[in-house]
């Protein structure tokens, strides 16, 4: 049995070849789930998105913290107007990296698609709350509060989509004024 100074070496020892396992495993591999993401995404370009998805999907198996793969795969599936499922990799993807406001408005729109409004008018907050300049959120957000009820708050954020460039926004603002 080994006492003192022999156990501590065995163990650094013990560490040391699992620590050199570990990144020859991560080195044999390490390059295959950025292939499959740039597969997936030239997949998508295409419109192949099924065939995207896959590819997608298997890079998230090797690599889960491959936020741009949630993205990719969760606007493929958008493309074939699999809601739920983008919804799903938006959010994980929102939960890989919080502070991108555009992955919020993406999902925001597909909250708006399955008819979750609430839930669609907190990720344009969010998104204004992160980039106050996004007058698409501020649009989105108007439409929103519009079929809830709200035309006060609706009437503001087509008013700051107006002002923010959005020229669509006048004739929703326009509309509302008229009915005032």
């Amino acid at each position: 049995m080994l006492k003192g100074p022999q156990t501590k070496c065995v163990s650094t020892l013990l560490l040391l070849v699992l620590a050199v396992a570990d990144l020859s495993l991560l080195l044999s591999c390490s390059t295959t789930p950025f292939t499959d993401y740039k597969q997936a995404l030239s997949l998508s370009n295409a419109g192949k998105y099924q065939e995207a998805i896959e590819m997608y999907s298997r890079s998230i198996a090797l690599l889960p913290e491959n936020r741009k793969a949630y993205l990719g795969r969760a606007y493929a599936f958008e493309k074939i107007g699999e809601y739920e499922q983008a919804v799903s990799d938006y959010s994980m993807a929102i939960s890989l990296m919080p502070t991108d406001p555009q992955v919020y408005r993406a999902r925001g729109v597909l909250y708006d698609r399955l008819g979750k409004t609430d839930q669609a008018v907190q990720d344009y907050s969010m998104t204004i709350s992160m980039k106050p300049d996004d007058a698409d959120a501020y649009y989105y957000r108007g439409v929103d509060r519009e079929k809830m009820g709200d035309t006060d708050r609706a009437t503001a954020d087509f008013r700051k989509a107006v002002e923010l460039g959005r020229a669509d926004a006048e004739a929703k603002l326009k509309a509302l004024e008229t009915t005032k």
